[in-house]
C-alpha cells in the first residue's frame, strides 16, 4: 500500500484539461501509461446515458484501431464510465516506444478527428 500514488477527486471545468503524472520512483518495466478521462456530463437523463453509450461504440473500434495497430501501441482501451452522476470516458495507452505525452498528444488528436 505505501508504493501506491495518492488519490484525489477534483472538479473538471467545462472546456478545460486537468493533467497529473505519477513518476513510479521504482521503475521496473520500460513502459509509459496515459490513463485520460474525458467528461461528458451530469447523467441527468436517459438520453444522455444513451448517448454515452452511442458514443463509446461508434469511437472504441476505430479509437483501438488506430492507436493499437496506426501507432503500434503494446495496450489500448477506452471504457465508458457512469460514477456517481457523471457520465464520461476512459482511454488508456501503453508503450514502450512511446512517450507518455506523445500518447496522450496522440489520444487527444483522435478524439478531435472523431469530434469533427
Amino acid at each position: 500500500m505505501s508504493e501506491l500514488p495518492p488519490i484525489g477527486a477534483v472538479q473538471l471545468q467545462d472546456g478545460s484539461a486537468t493533467l497529473y503524472e505519477q513518476i513510479l520512483a521504482d521503475k521496473a518495466t520500460s513502459y509509459d501509461c496515459v490513463v485520460s478521462y474525458f467528461q461528458y456530463g451530469l447523467e441527468d437523463s436517459l438520453k444522455a446515458c444513451v448517448l454515452n453509450s452511442l458514443l463509446h461504440q461508434y469511437m472504441a473500434a476505430t479509437f483501438i484501431d488506430a492507436l493499437k495497430g496506426g501507432q503500434g501501441y503494446t495496450k489500448v482501451a477506452m471504457r465508458e464510465s457512469h460514477h456517481r452522476d457523471c457520465l464520461g470516458m476512459w482511454f488508456m495507452a501503453m508503450s514502450d516506444k512511446a512517450c507518455a505525452e506523445s500518447m496522450n498528444n496522440t489520444m487527444n488528436e483522435h478524439l478531435a478527428v472523431a469530434r469533427a
